[in-house]
């Protein structure tokens, strides 16, 4: 089994409360949280450092700001939370066509259903057929 397959853990005994709370809020914002170590958060290409409050942007390099409010003020600008999620846009009934169509929300287009960084179908798997929590 190579270091990548294995799965890892979110929480760790000796987290912070406050580094605790962070990921129980992101993972309430839908975004799908990797724990690449314990001193490592990883939300798509965002990489956040507890213990220093460091963030860093794969491909961009360092963020200027420190710290978790910092970084979940980066995730809202960049990547904001969707109101609903692709699987729940998938099983929703038709519109009728008897009523006047409208054009879907920037949220609820098919873009938004590729995107690495929300979690939506709850049975959704990651890269190794692991359940993405």
């Amino acid at each position: 089994m190579t270091r990548n397959s294995r799965q890892r853990p979110l929480f760790y005994d000796n987290d912070d409360p406050e580094i605790s709370e962070l990921v129980h809020h992101l993972l309430g914002l839908k975004y799908f949280v990797n724990r690449t170590t314990q001193f490592h958060i990883k939300i798509g290409p965002v990489n956040f450092f507890p213990t220093t409050g460091t963030i860093t942007i794969d491909g961009e390099g360092p963020s200027t700001d420190k710290g978790p409010e910092s970084l979940l003020s980066l995730l809202a600008q960049k990547y904001p939370p969707r109101k609903t999620n692709a699987y729940q846009r998938r099983t929703s009934p038709t519109p009728s066509p008897t009523l006047p169509q409208q054009a879907p929300a920037p949220d609820q287009t098919d873009e938004a259903v590729d995107d690495p960084i929300h979690v939506d179908d709850p049975d959704q798997e990651d890269d190794f057929g692991e359940p993405m929590l």
